[in-house]
């Protein structure tokens, strides 16, 4: 907590640019960094990390009228807020309403940036080989405005997958499962079907191979009016 938490965002921070390299009180280290590198202070994970932004170093306001460069996920953190702020009021703006927290955590995933924690990064911390998101301001304003069907329309559906297993020990024969929770919200007055896809990713991608059938799972999910999650394991 309060990343557990289902209604709030956990942000993790990326360096801006190139700023040389760093050393942290807690003992991480960027020997050299680049922009949308991760931090090595910034804590990752496949199912608590929702959104990426910069956190260092940020130049912001110090106790008097200097200037101060912080560094922490403190500083990527209040870049999200400042933002979803923004995407409310042309949310208002252009839908007539304010979007719903599973909106919000949907459009900033999928408006995002693809990172991968472990292709540039050069640190002296474990890397995850994970793909997360880093915020597109542009892409979520883009989206947004997408939403403003003309009249007459249904409203937009959003769909999102979280994963229940982080890992599994593969054992030494048959197959092992994994538990991945569909989740629909926005309008839910008619049935949706979704098509979904595995895929490979990271340093050690899964490939066919790693299936029992010698092929990449697929399939699809129905949801029936005012249903809102399916569970499908692979």
């Amino acid at each position: 907590f309060p990343a557990a938490d289902p209604n709030s965002l956990s942000v993790g921070a990326v360096y801006s640019g190139d700023s040389g390299g760093w050393q942290y009180q807690s003992g991480a280290i960027a020997y050299t960094t680049t922009a949308d590198q991760i931090t090595p202070f910034s804590q990752r994970d496949a199912e608590l990390s929702d959104i990426f932004a910069p956190g260092a170093p940020i130049t912001g306001a110090g106790a008097g009228e200097e200037l101060v460069q912080i560094h922490g996920t403190s500083q990527a953190a209040p870049h999200i807020a400042g933002i979803v702020a923004l995407a409310q009021d042309l949310a208002v703006q252009e839908i007539g309403r304010k979007l719903s927290f599973d909106e919000i955590q949907a459009l900033l995933d999928g408006t995002g940036d693809t990172i991968i924690d472990g292709d540039d990064e050069d640190d002296n911390v474990n890397n995850t080989g994970l793909a997360f998101q880093r915020v597109n301001v542009l892409a979520l304003g883009e989206a947004i405005l997408d939403l403003a069907a003309p009249e007459g329309e249904r409203d937009p559906t959003y769909f999102q997958v979280s994963a229940l297993d982080k890992s599994a020990p593969e054992g030494d024969s048959g197959g092992t499962g994994y538990s991945f929770l569909l989740t629909r919200s926005g309008d839910l007055s008619e049935a949706d079907t979704i098509d979904y896809g595995v895929a490979g990713s990271g340093a050690s991608a899964a490939d066919a191979a790693d299936f029992l059938d010698g092929s990449l799972p697929g399939g699809s999910v129905t949801f029936d009016v005012g249903e809102t999650s399916k569970l499908v394991t692979i």
